[in-house]
């Protein structure tokens, strides 16, 4: 899919993204005249990200609408977490699940840490630092695709779903 200048597009690491130009990279060490997306990630104003426009190695799609963001809120208690059956692996399945930038599969890391989360805690255990290293990127990536689709602030996004599910 081709992107225009000013769409918001989602980037599988940096979350929505704004398409400020769409052209050759200035830098006399790229002679090669490809062109490329320069995006500037809605949540970081400092970052600049620089994607090839013919789609090699990046999976870039368009934001969600605002129909299909009401749609997956609405289908989150149905969503299972994840069986974990070797905690080795958990880690590794968290990367995968994350990078598809399928939005359930964000939804069912997101449900397994907390599920993991609540249980550690009866058990009088700690957090897992790995666990909430991976719960923030899944939280920060759907949250911010969710607030930009129906257009509410990011940080507004957990109770918006909150009272969505209270309905």
């Amino acid at each position: 899919m081709r992107f225009e200048t000013g769409m918001l597009v989602v980037h599988p690491v940096y979350g929505v993204c704004k398409v400020e130009h769409i052209g050759p990279v200035d830098v006399k060490l790229d002679k090669s005249q490809r062109s490329f997306y320069r995006l500037a990630p809605v949540y970081d104003s400092k970052s600049k990200l620089f994607v090839p426009v013919d789609g090699e190695n990046f999976d870039l799609r368009p934001v969600m609408t605002k129909q299909s963001a009401e749609e997956l809120v609405s289908q989150i208690p149905t969503v299972e977490p994840v069986k974990i059956t070797n905690e080795k692996d958990r880690e590794r399945i968290f990367k995968e699940m994350l990078h598809t930038g399928d939005h359930r599969d964000t939804i069912r890391v997101i449900k397994t840490i907390y599920k993991r989360r609540q249980d550690r805690m009866r058990a009088g255990k700690k957090n897992m630092s790995m666990d909430e290293k991976y719960l923030s990127i899944a939280r920060d990536r759907l949250n911010g695709e969710l607030a930009v689709a129906l257009g509410i602030e990011k940080s507004g996004v957990d109770a918006y779903i909150s009272d969505m599910l209270e309905r």
